[in-house]
């Protein structure tokens, strides 16, 4: 029975985890696609409630999978712990460097080429544990 609980925990886990490079895909194709900065922005805040959901789901969940385990250490909980910790400060320092930005197209250009950077980034973060696991 335990088991199997832990099992669905970790399936949720992985479920919801891999909605992630779902999520920065997205994201992605607004920084491109959208030219008008507005709009642009409308998008991106709308999906910094989904990335925070998604990154307090993920804490969440991985620390119940993790204490079902006796809390005992390993290298892929400390690089998803690092992965989730280098998302979470990526995006605060997004919507830090909005709020300059929007004072000057220069700066807007700049802010977007920056946040590219950091949704592939953070594509590559959130794809890296499912590779080993499709192949």
């Amino acid at each position: 029975m335990a088991t199997q609980a832990l099992i669905d925990a970790i399936n949720f886990h992985a479920f919801c985890m891999g909605l992630g490079p779902l999520i920065f895909g997205a994201n992605l194709f607004w920084l491109g696609y959208l030219k008008n900065y507005a709009t642009l922005n409308k998008r991106l805040y709308a999906m910094m409630v989904i990335v925070f959901m998604w990154v307090a789901i993920g804490f969440f969940s991985g620390v119940f999978i993790w204490a079902m385990q006796g809390f005992s250490g390993s290298l892929k909980v400390l690089l998803m712990g690092l992965a989730l910790g280098l998302i979470s400060l990526g995006e605060i320092q997004r919507i830090k460097k909005l709020k300059h930005a929007r004072i000057k197209e220069a700066y807007m250009q700049k802010y977007i080429r920056w946040s590219q950077g950091l949704y592939t980034l953070n594509l590559l973060l959130s794809s890296a544990f499912f590779i080993p696991q499709i192949f």
